[in-house]
């Protein structure tokens, strides 16, 4: 898969000391999906900003690999439980690979991005319990909306990551129309 950035510790906290990559851990295998619906808009997940609490904003739909799961599979089922919604036309869009310590996670992680259409009706996404007490939301923005969204989101692995897969569909679709 043809990989479309490189995020490092330094890149997202560059004030902030790297950790030391034997700290790091185990690499980690996560799928992120740009997933249109029938109105050209994006599936995004959204964390209200909250006092005290590391995460807010936008990030694209996805998650981990699970143990005897394939990336495919794991697609599919992030698919389900984070858009609510099954896909059709599903292509490989490329991987980034994230080196760090993040806002809540420590970053050793390939992260298999791909790009789908909702298959008939939208449902309603299965989040976790930690995603319902963190107060995710399902968000359809225009492509446009969201990159302008990112833009204004403080620096965070989910942003880079979001941001250089998002860019990326932006440009295959200007090249197919000429632009």
């Amino acid at each position: 898969m043809k990989i479309l950035g490189t995020i490092k510790e330094s890149n997202v906290f560059p004030d902030q000391t790297p950790t030391p990559e034997e700290q790091l851990g185990k690499m980690r295998q996560a799928v992120r999906i740009i997933l249109f619906d029938k109105e050209g808009k994006i599936a995004m997940g959204y964390y209200p900003p909250r006092e005290g609490h590391p995460i807010g904003g936008y990030n694209l739909p996805g998650g981990g690999v699970d143990d005897g799961e394939s990336i495919i599979m794991a697609l599919y089922r992030e698919g389900l439980e984070e858009a609510g919604c099954q896909m059709k036309k599903v292509r490989e869009l490329g991987m980034v690979k994230e080196f760090g310590v993040g806002k809540r996670v420590k970053h050793n992680q390939d992260s298999y991005c791909f790009v789908a259409e909702v298959d008939g009706e939208k449902g309603t996404p299965k989040f976790t319990e930690e995603e319902i007490k963190d107060k995710l939301e399902l968000r359809w923005l225009t492509l446009e909306e969201t990159i302008n969204f990112f833009g204004e989101q403080s620096l965070s692995f989910a942003k880079v990551r979001s941001l250089l897969c998002l860019e990326e569909v932006k440009n295959q679709t200007a090249d197919k129309v000429g632009i």
